[in-house]
Order: C-alpha cells, then structure tokens, then sequence
C-alpha cells in the first residue's frame, strides 16, 4: 500500500508539474502574441504617421512652388521698365511741356521712393501734379519749395521727392491710413481749402487709375 500511495502521490506531482507547464506555456504565448500585437500597432502607427508627412511635406512644396509662380507671374506683367514707362508717360500726360528727360528723371526717383514707402507711385505724381505741376523750382506763398512743396530743398529730384513722399507717410499714420485726412493734413491741415485740395488729389488718382 505504501508503495502504491507513493506511486500515486509520484503520479499526482508529475501531473502538477505538467499543468505548471502547460499553464506557463500558454501565458508565454499570450505574451507573444500580446507582443506581435502591439508591434503590428507601433508599424500601423509608423507608416501612418510618414504617410502624413510626405502630405505636410507636398504640401508646403505645393504652396512654395505657387508662391514663387505667382511671384515670377507678377515680375513678368509688370517689369520695373514698364512702371517707368507708365510714370513718364503719366507726367507728360498731365504736363506736356515737361521734356522726356525731366520726366524720366522724376519717374526714376518716384519709383525708388515707392520702395521706400510703399506708397502708390501713381498717388505720389497725381499729388505732385496738384504742388508743383512737376516744375522742381516751383516757391509757394508760404516758401515751400521743389516737386512735392517740402519745408526743405535741396534741389535733387530724388531726394526731395522722397522727402515728399516720407511725409505723407508720417501723415498716414497720424491719421490711422485715412487718406482723405492724410493728404489734408500734407496740404496745409484739418480746413476747408486743405480738404478740397485732398478730394482733388483723390479724384485726379481715382481717373488715373483707370487709365493706366
């Protein structure tokens, strides 16, 4: 009988010993597959996430290559020869007797005050034809001098034109970038006569405009 009970009790322990391992072996393959799991998750993720970087990636490649089009399109319509040309033609339009020379002169130094300021050339010259009516030694009762009728003159187209220019600009933003008001307050100020002389400056642009 001892014997017998010692068997079974040998028989009993072998079989825990394969439940143990037959139990461990199954949680290794839940791992496992836990594992292959996830690692088919983190590849999903991966390749996701290239998938939306190549598209950020076109993307801003898309709109860099449209920007630089649009860019080179406007360089090609308009050239800086072709605003030149404009200007000149423009002033001699509103003032025959100014000579081709003069007039190319004044176009050049409104075009370099419009990459100063970034105001309208057009503007510029429709303002200085109500000053001076393009006549760079023109004095006004109240001793203003030059193209654009600055306190100051130093007889340099160029400079006196962007002087001109500079001080519209500070008038612009005195006055928030009301132009009626801005170009009131270049004339003489916030009074009848300055008012009228801005609306005839506006309205001169306004038909320019149309024109050109």
């Amino acid at each position: 009988m001892r014997a017998f009970k010692h068997v079974n009790f040998v028989i009993g322990r072998r079989g825990s010993c394969d439940a143990f391992s037959d139990w461990a072996s199954s949680g290794a393959i839940k791992q496992s597959t836990g594992a292959r799991l996830l690692i088919i998750r983190l590849k999903t993720l991966a390749i996701k996430m290239s998938a939306c970087m190549v598209i950020i990636v076109a993307t801003i490649f898309v709109f860099y290559s449209e920007t630089n089009s649009l860019a080179s399109q406007i360089d090609q319509v308009v050239p800086t020869s072709t605003i030149i040309k404009r200007y000149i033609y423009l002033i001699q339009r509103l003032n025959s007797n100014v000579p081709f020379g003069e007039a190319q002169k004044i176009a050049l130094a409104v075009d370099k005050a419009v990459d100063e300021t970034r105001i309208s050339g057009y503007l510029i010259i429709c303002l200085m034809k109500t000053e001076s009516n393009f006549n760079k030694h023109a004095i006004s009762y109240k001793f203003y001098k030059g193209l654009m009728q600055t306190p100051g003159y130093s007889g340099y187209i160029d400079i006196d034109i962007l002087w001109g220019a500079r001080i519209l600009q500070e008038k612009l933003e005195m006055t928030h970038y009301d132009l009626r008001k801005a170009l009131a307050l270049y004339k003489g100020g916030n009074n009848r006569l300055a008012r009228r002389q801005a609306s005839e400056v506006l309205n001169l642009w306004k038909r320019v405009s149309k024109k050109i």
